[in-house]
């Protein structure tokens, strides 16, 4: 299935009520191709799909629902320093952290697992919620339960 173009993207985030402040220029493929390289894996294509239209989301509010690919707290920075953290849950080495909701919590997702968005607090540990089957899915439900709205 080809990716949405932006256009189409920020069509349907206006459609579904996400409420964006600023979307960051289109990543390029050499910097998605670099993110990857120094994160030791390959981004999932409904990453893919969002870095490719924007480098970075932030919410009307000022949440990161997508981090830069390369910023001082963007997703190869914020995956790297909690992948050395000494009390890191097992599972943070092949997820990627992708985002923040406001609430103190991460969005990750697992490659090998795409159809889960998982909602991580880090104070949690080892526990995680299933926030959702989609990237689009859960910034919605920040909308529909009022948070940030």
């Amino acid at each position: 299935m080809p990716f949405r173009t932006r256009s189409q993207l920020e069509d349907e985030i206006k459609r579904r009520g996400i409420q964006v402040r600023s979307f960051g220029a289109p990543a390029t493929p050499e910097e998605i191709a670099a993110a990857e390289r120094q994160l030791s894996q390959r981004l999932p294509d409904a990453l893919r799909e969002l870095y490719l239209a924007f480098n970075g989301v932030i919410h009307r509010l000022g949440s990161p629902f997508l981090l830069d690919l390369h910023g001082p707290h963007g997703l190869v920075h914020d995956n790297r320093v909690f992948r050395l953290e000494e009390a890191k849950p097992s599972w943070i080495q092949s997820a990627i952290l992708f985002g923040c909701n406001g609430l103190g919590d991460y969005w990750a997702i697992n490659p090998e697992k795409t159809s889960e968005i998982l909602k991580w607090r880090p104070i949690d540990g080892e526990d995680y919620d299933v926030d959702g089957s989609a990237v689009l899915d859960v910034w919605e439900k920040m909308q529909l339960f009022g948070h940030h709205s």
